[in-house]
Formats: structure tokens, sequence, C-alpha cells
């Protein structure tokens, strides 16, 4: 996120549709444990994680004087 800030808003963008996507897969896996796993499991939290660094450190832009709320939000 540090050498590359102009990607912040896409990459966002990128692990919201993947998690979506996961989260649909999931309803329709069909009594076998691994395509729970996989897409609860591996998808979800690739997404999750593409979503949530590019947001912490876009706070940390935003909030300058009440960073401590913000983060307690968060």
């Amino acid at each position: 996120m540090i050498r590359y800030p102009q990607y912040r808003r896409h990459l966002v963008w990128a692990g919201w549709l993947v998690c979506c996507v996961a989260l649909v897969a999931s309803s329709s896996a069909e009594r076998e444990l691994w395509q729970l796993v996989l897409s609860m499991g591996v998808a979800y939290s690739v997404g999750f994680s593409v979503l949530y660094y590019p947001m912490l450190n876009m706070l940390n832009d935003w909030w300058v004087e009440r960073r401590g709320f913000a983060y307690g939000i968060v």
C-alpha cells in the first residue's frame, strides 16, 4: 500500500467483490467439505485481507485528529 497508493481504491473494490463471490459460492456448496473450505476458508479470507489493509491505510490518511476513534469504530 505504501509503494503503490494509487491502487488502494481498486483493491478495496476487488476485495469486496471476492468476498461477495465467496459468500455466494459457499451458499451453493453441496455436501462436500472441501467446497466450503475453499470458498469460505480461502477465498473469503483472501478477499477480506485485500479489502481490509487498504482501508486501514486510507484511515490513517483521512483521520488525523480522531484516529483512535476511527480505529475503534473499525
